[in-house]
């Protein structure tokens, strides 16, 4: 879920387009990872499958995932919940604007 500061929620699950829904993330135990688009795809042009680097830091309360830091909320096994914040032109106004992340991930 994506949280403009001071804002409505702008971003959720049940928004998006049904080519982002089916897309999947694997996280492998060397601290590499691999996004998948899924199926369905959006785009023609968009690579089928990307890959991106993580780590665990400060005790494994904070999670890397390729150069951006995330707060660990839940991590048992099953599923791993992370917030972080983004800060830019996310509205494409000229104005930064600040956004905060949710995103959690399911074993399958």
């Amino acid at each position: 879920m994506l949280i403009p500061v001071g804002g409505d929620t702008a971003f959720t699950f049940s928004n998006l387009e049904p080519c982002e829904k089916d897309d999947l993330s694997r996280f492998e135990k060397d601290g590499t990872g691999v996004d998948d688009d899924g199926a369905t795809k959006g785009e023609p042009s968009e690579l089928q499958v990307t890959t991106y680097i993580w780590s665990f830091i400060s005790n494994e309360i904070e999670l890397q995932l390729d150069g951006d830091t995330y707060k660990i909320l839940i991590n048992d096994g099953t599923t791993l919940k992370i917030e972080g914040a983004a800060v830019g032109d996310l509205t494409f106004d000229g104005n930064d604007n600040t956004l905060i992340m949710t995103l959690t991930f399911m074993a399958q």
